[in-house]
């Protein structure tokens, strides 16, 4: 099972997106995601999660969407929250 990010921006009519975060097998805890502005995206991240910056489509610090920049501000995810609960779909 794959927990991933994709972010989908609409900039100046068009329809633009990419991937924040992604990882395999993490520990089932879903990922936590806050504007903190227009241009700045807070990303909560189970901390057992291993992520490492040499894996494609692991961490990236910030995006360029035509001309406008998107940043990601990276944190430690606690219990407390409802993102540590992830997704607990039926598929089988």
């Amino acid at each position: 099972m794959t927990t991933q990010v994709l972010v989908d921006c609409s900039v100046d009519g068009g329809q633009l997106g990419g991937n924040v975060v992604a990882f395999a097998n993490g520990p089932g805890t879903g990922i936590g995601l806050r504007w903190v502005s227009s241009t700045e995206l807070e990303v909560a991240i189970d901390p057992r999660v291993q992520i490492s910056e040499k894996t494609p489509l692991a961490k990236e610090t910030e995006a360029q969407y035509l001309s406008k920049r998107l940043r990601y501000i990276y944190r430690e995810l606690t219990p407390a929250e409802p993102a540590w609960q992830g997704c607990k779909l039926d598929l089988g």
